[in-house]
């Protein structure tokens, strides 16, 4: 049996890039390895701000695009769409 000594670099680093793999929605791409880990902590920052960025600019269309809708079908129309 090997045992590998780690470091708190590397904890550190192992933590970003599961940070960073949440944020990716799965595995990180192998080329990612390369990266420092102050580097995937930023680029896991900028993947956070991008999504909810993302998310509010959908809901915004979602909502919309329910304008065109008369005001007492909106509920049934998005829960047929949503839910």
């Amino acid at each position: 049996m090997v045992y590998v000594r780690s470091t708190h670099a590397d904890r550190d680093k192992l933590s970003v890039a599961r940070t960073l793999e949440v944020e990716l929605g799965g595995r990180a791409p192998d080329g990612l390895a390369a990266l420092s880990g102050e580097e995937c902590a930023a680029l896991a920052g900028v993947l956070h701000v991008a999504k909810a960025s993302q998310s509010h600019e959908l809901e915004a269309a979602i909502e919309q695009s329910l304008g065109v809708v008369p005001r007492m079908l909106r509920g049934t129309i998005r829960k047929i769409l949503f839910g």
